[in-house]
């Protein structure tokens, strides 16, 4: 299956859901975003300083940019509160 056949299904959930509800609208996005962003998290440490490194070794290393992995694992706990309870009520 192609990448943007993926694309387009996932654009075509999304907006359905926004037309049934907002909030299983900004569910549904969070779903989408979800997986984007573990890859993200799982890639970046491997292409650290241009070498291959596992993502254990990117969390623990000693580079410049160390508080990236603490941000992505911020994002990727947060979209997975959205997905599983929802937008917090204020």
């Amino acid at each position: 299956m192609s990448t943007g056949w993926l694309g387009a299904l996932a654009v075509f959930f999304v907006v359905q859901a926004f037309l049934t509800d907002v909030g299983s609208g900004l569910r549904s996005s969070a779903a989408v975003v979800f997986p984007l962003m573990v890859l993200a998290f799982v890639k970046a440490g491997q292409l650290m300083n241009g070498r291959r490194r596992p993502v254990t070794v990117y969390v623990l290393s000693e580079g410049r940019d160390r508080a990236a992995p603490y941000c992505l694992g911020l994002v990727i706990g947060s979209l997975g509160y959205v997905i599983l309870v929802g937008i917090p009520q204020f």
